[in-house]
């Protein structure tokens, strides 16, 4: 049996609502023949395709990245240490920052329960480390897993690494 691979959405909502607002505003100026608006909507449709064919070109490229984590040993409860996060040296396109996120299920010791952990950082530009902030407050299991996402500073796009 073949694996499929996960399908990730490269739009945010607010790259949709910036397209569709854009075009809206495209189609009624060309109607209305209005030059202003005519230049101002087609700039942000231009700089918003630009964006998202260099944020998947650098996805392509960048496929094969995978982040070296290192959390502090021994992990303790209530440690608040930061644990850092290597990416090889690569290069980013203008507008567009590296981020590295931590996602999963926390079991606190002794009980059923589990509650969410959502931990994120972002690369500084021109740096391959960064810190991440993890901290649990009692001992316990954590379950979960690491992985890069590419944004644009706009918000408009994210992309993940699969």
């Amino acid at each position: 049996m073949a694996l499929k691979k996960k399908v990730q959405p490269v739009f945010t909502l607010p790259g949709i609502a910036l397209f569709l607002i854009s075009l809206v505003i495209l189609i009624r100026s060309l109607s209305a023949r209005n030059a202003y608006e005519i230049l101002l909507s087609s700039a942000a449709l231009a700089i918003w395709c630009v964006l998202c064919f260099a944020g998947v070109w650098t996805r392509r490229r960048l496929a094969s990245l995978e982040p070296l984590w290192k959390p502090a040993l021994p992990v303790t409860a209530s440690a608040n240490e930061q644990s850092l996060v290597a990416i090889q040296a690569v290069k980013i396109p203008r507008f567009f920052r590296l981020h590295f996120q931590v996602r999963g299920r926390f079991f606190p010791q002794g009980s059923l329960q589990s509650c969410p952990v959502f931990a994120e950082t972002s690369l500084p530009r021109g740096s391959d480390t960064a810190s991440l902030f993890l901290s649990f407050p009692l001992g316990g299991l954590f379950q979960g897993e690491g992985f890069c996402r590419l944004r644009d500073i706009f918000g408009f796009f994210s992309l993940v690494f699969l």
